[in-house]
């Protein structure tokens, strides 16, 4: 699973997974968002998605694709860690 493989990498690179920023958009995606990761949801996410609004580490970004990611980013300020 995407989960599995998330978590295999993150351990294999000595990441913790609250380090780790995931950009969920399809149906499925759900599940890498359930755990410690911080999310960004973007604007043009599949609607079943919904259910992850309010979650303390998800954003649901006003922008589309890679645009929504950028805004995540700045949400969670990523980039300045």
């Amino acid at each position: 699973s995407k989960t599995e493989a998330l978590r295999f990498l993150a351990h294999g690179w000595g990441l913790p997974l609250h380090s780790v920023l995931v950009e969920a958009s399809q149906q499925g995606d759900d599940q890498l968002l359930s755990g410690l990761t911080l999310g960004v949801v973007p604007q043009d996410h599949d609607p079943c998605l919904e259910t992850l609004r309010g979650h303390r580490r998800v954003y649901f970004a006003s922008k589309p694709q890679a645009w929504g990611l950028l805004e995540g980013l700045d949400h969670h300020h990523f980039l300045r860690r």
